[in-house]
């Protein structure tokens, strides 16, 4: 279990911090299960990882800190400008709680 780094947009402050964005979906892994982060002041730790297609994670945008799907898809779209939003494209998900 080691600290590493993982970042996070402003916009998910609040949501992070109420505990209701509990994954994120990177293009990389970032960490392990058991790795902790800090993010706006708090500890989190990372519980799971999963491989998982677009078209699923869109699924769980409540998850990701989003109220619609389509907020979720517009999102990956401006941040992956080339690629933009495949549902196909396997996606690395970390599962995440706040510690404290």
């Amino acid at each position: 279990m080691s600290e590493i780094y993982l970042p996070f947009k402003a916009r998910f402050r609040k949501t992070m911090l109420e505990g209701t964005k509990i994954w994120t979906s990177r293009t990389r892994w970032f960490g392990r299960e058991g790795d902790t982060f800090r993010a706006f002041g708090a500890t989190f730790v990372i519980e799971d990882r999963l491989v998982m297609p677009l078209s699923q994670v869109v699924e769980h945008h409540v998850e990701e800190g989003f109220e619609t799907k389509e907020g979720f898809i517009n999102i990956w779209r401006h941040v992956h400008p080339y690629r933009g939003f495949d549902p196909d494209w396997l996606v690395k998900v970390h599962i995440f709680r706040r510690l404290v």
